[in-house]
C-alpha cells in the first residue's frame, strides 16, 4: 500500500517503542499511514494519530524507531507539548510507548505538565493528583457474534466502571482495533456497567 502524506504539516516528530508480540506488543509490523489511538494524559480520553516512518516506512514489533504524526484532533491537546513529554499507544491493547522529540505544530507548543508515566506498557494514571490515583485498567472484552466488534469495559482506580467500544479492522499495512465510542459516563459496579452498556450498544441489545 503507497503513503500519502497529508495535505498538511506533521504535528509531532516521535519515537516510537514497540513490544515485541510475546508481550502484548502488535502481531504485525507498523507501516507508514497506519492510524492508531494515543494516550496522551487527557483524562478517559484517546487521541488518533496517523504515522509516518521515514527510514523504511515500516516499524517491527519489539523495535524502536522515529516517526512523524498527523492528529486527528490536534485541537484536543492545544498548549500541552514539549520535547521529552512521553505518551503510550493502544492498538487493540497497550502496545508500546512513545517520546515527543519535536512539537512541529505551532498550536501544540507548550509546558505540558506529563500525566502518563515512563517505561510501561500497562495502563497508568491519565492525570496525575497523586500516583495512585485515577487508574483505568481494561478489565473485560465483549465480542459480537462475527468478531468484528468487540467493547471493552475498564475499572477506575475510584472503582467506577467504563467502557469503549472499539472494531476489528485488517488491511495490507496492518491489523487491529479502532475505537468506535467511548463512554463520558462512570457506572458504581460491574453489574451496573454491564446493563448499561447492553442497553447503549445496539449490537448487544439486538442480542438479548
Amino acid at each position: 500500500m503507497d503513503f500519502r502524506r497529508p495535505d498538511r504539516d506533521p504535528d509531532l516528530e516521535v519515537e516510537i517503542s514497540l513490544l515485541h508480540t510475546e508481550q502484548g506488543g502488535p502481531k504485525l509490523p507498523l507501516l507508514s499511514g497506519i492510524r492508531v489511538p494515543h494516550d496522551f494524559g487527557l483524562s478517559d480520553e484517546l487521541n488518533d494519530g496517523m504515522y509516518e516512518f521515514p527510514r523504511g516506512g515500516v516499524l517491527h514489533p519489539g523495535m524502536t524507531g522515529r516517526a512523524f504524526v498527523w492528529l486527528l484532533a490536534p485541537e484536543r491537546n492545544t498548549g500541552r507539548f514539549s520535547p521529552g513529554f512521553e505518551f503510550k499507544i493502544w492498538n487493540g491493547g497497550w502496545v508500546g510507548k512513545g517520546r515527543i522529540l519535536r512539537v512541529l505544530n505551532e498550536q501544540l507548543k507548550g509546558n505540558a505538565k506529563q500525566s502518563v508515566p515512563p517505561h510501561s506498557a500497562e495502563p497508568q494514571p491519565v492525570s496525575v493528583v497523586r500516583p495512585d490515583e485515577n487508574m483505568i485498567e481494561p478489565i473485560e472484552l465483549i465480542y459480537s457474534e462475527d468478531r468484528k466488534r468487540r467493547v471493552v469495559i475498564f475499572r477506575h482506580s475510584s472503582n467506577s466502571y467504563t467502557y469503549k467500544e472499539e472494531r476489528h479492522f485488517k488491511n495490507e499495512a496492518a491489523e487491529g482495533w479502532a475505537p468506535l465510542y467511548t463512554s463520558p459516563s462512570f457506572y458504581d459496579s460491574l453489574e451496573t456497567a454491564r446493563r448499561e452498556i447492553r442497553y447503549n450498544v445496539p449490537w448487544l441489545a439486538e442480542s438479548d
